[in-house]
């Protein structure tokens, strides 16, 4: 509760969307945990608000499913099943291919060296042994390169929408041993792929690449238990 995300002054101005970002940012840290209660008290004081913001901002969370209002009146953050995370990541598969597909026409030799950089950045960060926020942190702006150059703004809006609420599960398969030199192989053959234009293989390994990742962090979560 005391993360740095949760100690961010908020500024008048629009100070409902502050506060959504600034929970919403905890729970994908961690700071803020599932089934954990969200205290009205405690969150004005801490971020020297108005309980007006704070209630803009918790029925917008509700309203996406960031939090639940059970039914003593508690706000507590929102708990994800594992049937829900992996149809998470079955979506996001289809959705990372179709990205990646129709970004490639789109793709100048300035843009594949900038993806061939950040290829080189997480490379470096997955062969240093890194923290686990570090590597997702690479391979999120990996993907985002990609993203940026899909015309399809429905996927790229869904692709924002799921990716926020996996966040919080990634350090998890982060953590898996051996996980990511074998996401950082993959990248490096869907960027292959990319370089050649052959956007059905690409969009087929990337599809592969998001399940794998979808079955490390099952193996991991059914093990914590």
């Amino acid at each position: 509760m005391n993360g740095s995300g949760l100690v961010a002054e908020v500024k008048p101005v629009r100070a409902g969307d502050q506060v959504y970002h600034i929970l919403q940012e905890a729970i994908m840290k961690g700071e803020l945990k599932a089934g954990q209660p969200i205290n009205a008290s405690h969150m004005t004081s801490l971020l020297k608000i108005s309980r007006m913001p704070l209630r803009d901002a918790i029925n917008r969370l509700e309203n996406e499913g960031w939090v639940t209002r059970q039914i003593n009146g508690r706000v507590v953050v929102s708990e994800i099943t594992m049937q829900e995370l992996m149809d998470f990541y079955a979506v996001r598969s289809v959705l990372e291919g179709l990205a990646v597909k129709e970004a490639i026409s789109h793709m100048t030799d300035a843009d594949l060296l900038e993806i061939e950089e950040q290829l080189a950045l997480f490379t470096t960060a997955a062969n240093e042994n890194v923290s686990a926020e570090a590597l997702v942190e690479a391979g999120k702006k990996l993907h985002s390169l990609i993203h940026k150059h899909t015309k399809n703004e429905v996927c790229k809006h869904m692709l924002e929408e799921i990716n926020a609420n996996l966040a919080r599960y990634r350090v998890y398969t982060a953590a898996t041993p051996g996980r990511y030199k074998e996401a950082l192989n993959e990248h490096m053959e869907i960027f292959n792929l990319i370089k050649e234009r052959k956007a059905d293989k690409a969009e087929a390994l990337m599809r592969m690449h998001i399940v794998r990742a979808g079955e490390k962090l099952k193996l991991k979560q059914l093990n914590r238990f």
